[in-house]
C-alpha cells in the first residue's frame, strides 16, 4: 500500500536550494536555502513532519530541464534506494510508469536525521553527478 503525500515538507528547501545556484539572483540565494533550511528544521524537530519513505520524481521532458535539482541531487545520494524517478511521460500514460516505479522500489538504509541531509545539501555541488559526489555514512 501506497501513501501519496499532497504536499513535499522539503517543498521550500528544494526552492531554497535551487534558487541558491542560480547565479542570476544574486548572492541572496545561499541565505534563502538556509531560512528554509532552518524553518523546516525546526518543524522536523518540533514533530510537525516525518520524511516520505520514498521521494518519487516525475522528470521534466528534456527540453525544460528543471536544473539543479535537492531531490535526484544530495537526497539521492545519501539514499540512492529512496529516490527514484518515474519517466517523464505526461497524462494518462503515465500512470503505468508511476505504478510500474512504485512496484520496484527498493528497501534501504532509512533517511538520517534532517540536519545531516541539510549536510548534504549544502556540501553538493548541483554540476555534478549523485554517483560522484560524497555521500554521508549511512
Amino acid at each position: 500500500m501506497y501513501v501519496i503525500v499532497p504536499e513535499d515538507p522539503l517543498a521550500g528547501v528544494a526552492a531554497g536550494w535551487r534558487a541558491m545556484w542560480d547565479l542570476s539572483a544574486g548572492p541572496g540565494g545561499a541565505a534563502g536555502f538556509e531560512q528554509q533550511a532552518a524553518d523546516a528544521l525546526a518543524a522536523w524537530r518540533n514533530k510537525r513532519f516525518e520524511l516520505p519513505d520514498y521521494y518519487l520524481v516525475v522528470a521534466p521532458p528534456q527540453a525544460s530541464a528543471a536544473g539543479p535539482d535537492l531531490y535526484l541531487g544530495p537526497l539521492r545520494s545519501v539514499r540512492p534506494h529512496r529516490v527514484a524517478v518515474a519517466g517523464v511521460a505526461q497524462g494518462p500514460a503515465q500512470v503505468p510508469v508511476l505504478v510500474d516505479t512504485l512496484t520496484s522500489l527498493q528497501h534501504g538504509p532509512w533517511w538520517p536525521p534532517l540536519n545531516e541531509l541539510l549536510d548534504a545539501a549544502r556540501g553538493f555541488y548541483a554540476g555534478g553527478l549523485a554517483e560522484t559526489q560524497p555521500a554521508s555514512r549511512g
